[in-house]
C-alpha cells in the first residue's frame, strides 16, 4: 500500500484557500482589504505594523467572523458521462479574533493580538464522486504576538510584528486499490497534523508625506511548518478488510512538512476631504515556489494474506510531493465615509488572481479569479469608549469547466497502476463573510 499516504497533499492545496478566500480583519473585510497604508487597529499586526502609530489610546477588542464557501461539483468521467453533482455541507466555519494595543508617547506604539485568515472548511458525502479528493478538511492557521510601532521622523513609521504561528490540518479523503470507481476498492486516509509554534515576523512602513496622503509597505517573510500527528489508512467495508491482518493501519507520528510564501503588500491611501479615505492597495504571493511538501517519519506495514500466501507492503519512510501553485496577485480599492461623529461607513472590493493552476483544481479547493465587494459601519458609542465594527463580504468566484485535470485517484496498491481522473468536471462557487468586533478604549485620546 505504498502510496496511500500521498493523500497528504491535500492539505496543502486547501491552505491557499484559506489565505486567498478573503482577507481577514473586521475593517478590513470592509474595506475590500485596503488596509496597508490606512491601517489604524489592533489589526494592522497583520497588513502593516507601522499603522499601530494611530492608536489614540489605550484599546482592547474581541471579535470574530463566519465564513462559508458552497461548492456545487459535477465530475466528467473518463468516457465523457458525468456523476450526479455534489454540494459542500460544511457549515460557517468560526474564525475569532482578538488583542490589546496602545500608545506609548508620541512616537511609539505597542499591541499584542491573535489574528487568523478566514478559511472555509469542507464537509461532503463520504460516498460521494468526490471521494477520491475530498471528505472532509478544516484548516486552522493563527499568529499570536507582539508588534511595534515607531516614528523617528514626522513623515515615517516603521513597524514590525513578531508571531508565533501555529497550524493544523485535519483531511479525510479516499484512495483506491484497483484504479476504479469501485467502493469495494476504497480505502479511508485520515491525517490530523499540527505544528503549534513555528516563530516568524512582518515588517512595514509607513510614509507621510502629506496630512493627506500616506504609503504603506509590508513583507511578510514565508512560513515553514514540521506539522505532527497520526495517519491512518482505514480498509473497512472494502474487498481486501478480510485478508488483512487488521482493517485500520495507523501511525501515531508522521511529519508533514510544508510552507506558505513570502507576501509583499503596498499601498496609498488619500484623504481628499476630512471626512473622507480613500485606499488604492495590492498584494502578491509566491506560491510557485512550493514546488515540492514532504511528508517524512512514515512507519506503516501493512499486513495479511492474499491469494493464499503472506503479503507485506511497508509505506516508504519519506515522499516527496509535488504541488499545483502558481504566483499569485490581488488588487483591493476601499475606504471610509464619516457620516457623523458616531457612524463611519466603508465599502470596498477585492480581485484575486487565486493560486492554483486550473488543471489542479478539485473539490477541496476551488480557487479561481473572484471578486470581492464588502462593506461595513462603525458605531461609536459610550462617550467615545466604546467602537462596534461590522462588515461583511460577498465573493463571486468564476465557475470552471476542467476537461484537462491532473487531479487523479490515489492508488494504494501499486505505485505504477491505473488510476481515474477525478478532477475533471464543473465547478460552481461563492462564498461570504460576516464579521464583527468590539473595541473599548481607555481614557482619552493622548494624539
Amino acid at each position: 500500500m505504498r502510496l496511500a499516504l500521498l493523500a497528504l497533499l491535500c492539505p496543502s492545496s486547501a491552505l491557499a484557500s484559506g489565505y486567498y478566500f478573503s482577507d481577514s480583519g473586521v475593517v478590513a473585510l470592509g474595506r475590500g482589504g485596503a488596509f496597508v497604508a490606512s491601517a489604524d487597529t489592533q489589526y494592522a499586526q497583520r497588513y502593516n505594523p507601522a499603522g499601530l502609530i494611530r492608536i489614540d489610546r489605550p484599546t482592547v477588542n474581541i471579535g470574530g467572523a463566519g465564513v462559508q464557501q458552497t461548492i456545487r461539483f459535477t465530475r466528467l468521467n473518463d468516457d465523457g458521462t458525468s456523476e450526479p453533482a455534489i454540494d459542500n455541507g460544511a457549515p460557517p466555519f468560526v474564525v475569532p479574533q482578538f488583542g490589546f494595543a496602545t500608545p506609548i508617547g508620541d512616537d511609539f506604539a505597542f499591541a499584542f493580538g491573535f489574528h487568523s485568515p478566514y478559511a472555509p472548511s469542507n464537509d461532503y458525502d463520504p460516498a460521494g464522486p468526490q471521494r477520491y479528493s475530498v471528505i472532509e478538511t478544516s484548516i486552522w492557521q493563527f499568529n499570536i504576538g507582539p508588534s511595534f510601532a515607531w516614528r523617528p521622523i514626522k513623515q515615517l513609521t516603521v513597524g514590525a510584528s513578531l508571531q508565533w504561528s501555529s497550524l493544523r490540518v485535519v483531511y479525510d479523503l479516499k484512495a483506491t486499490t484497483s484504479g476504479r470507481d469501485d467502493p469495494a476498492s476504497d480505502v479511508r486516509v485520515n491525517a490530523k497534523v499540527a505544528d503549534w509554534f513555528s516563530p516568524n515576523a512582518n515588517v512595514g512602513v509607513l510614509i507621510e508625506p502629506h496630512e493627506k496622503v500616506s504609503i504603506g509597505l509590508n513583507v511578510q517573510p514565508p512560513y515553514q511548518y514540521s506539522a505532527r500527528g497520526p495517519a491512518s489508512l482505514d480498509f473497512t467495508g472494502s474487498a481486501l478488510e478480510s485478508s488483512l491482518d487488521q482493517a485500520v493501519w495507523t501511525d501515531d507520528d508522521v511529519v508533514l512538512n510544508l510552507g506558505l510564501p513570502m507576501e509583499l503588500r503596498a499601498g496609498v491611501a488619500v484623504r481628499p476631504r476630512e471626512d473622507v479615505l480613500i485606499e488604492l492597495a495590492g498584494t502578491y504571493s509566491t506560491w510557485s515556489s512550493l514546488d515540492a511538501i514532504t511528508v517524512q517519519e512514515v512507519d506503516v506495514t501493512v499486513t495479511g494474506e492474499i491469494f493464499g500466501g503472506p503479503f507485506e507492503q511497508e509505506v516508504p519512510n519519506e515522499l516527496d510531493l509535488p504541488s499545483g501553485f502558481r504566483n499569485s496577485w490581488s488588487v483591493r480599492l476601499g475606504g471610509d465615509y464619516i457620516a457623523n461623529d458616531k457612524v463611519t461607513v466603508r465599502a470596498g472590493v477585492l480581485v484575486d488572481q487565486g493560486a492554483m493552476q486550473l488543471q489542479e483544481l478539485s473539490p477541496a479547493l476551488v480557487d479561481t479569479l473572484d471578486v470581492q465587494p464588502g462593506g461595513g459601519v462603525s458605531l461609536t458609542l459610550a462617550d467615545e469608549h466604546l467602537r462596534i465594527d461590522l462588515s461583511g463580504a460577498y465573493i463571486f468566484i468564476a465557475n470552471a469547466t476542467i476537461t484537462d485535470s491532473r487531479v487523479t485517484q490515489i492508488n494504494a496498491y501499486d505505485e505504477e497502476g491505473p488510476a481515474l481522473t477525478v478532477g475533471n468536471g464543473t465547478y460552481e462557487t461563492s462564498g461570504w463573510v460576516l464579521a464583527g468586533q468590539a473595541q473599548w478604549r481607555f481614557g482619552e485620546a493622548r494624539r
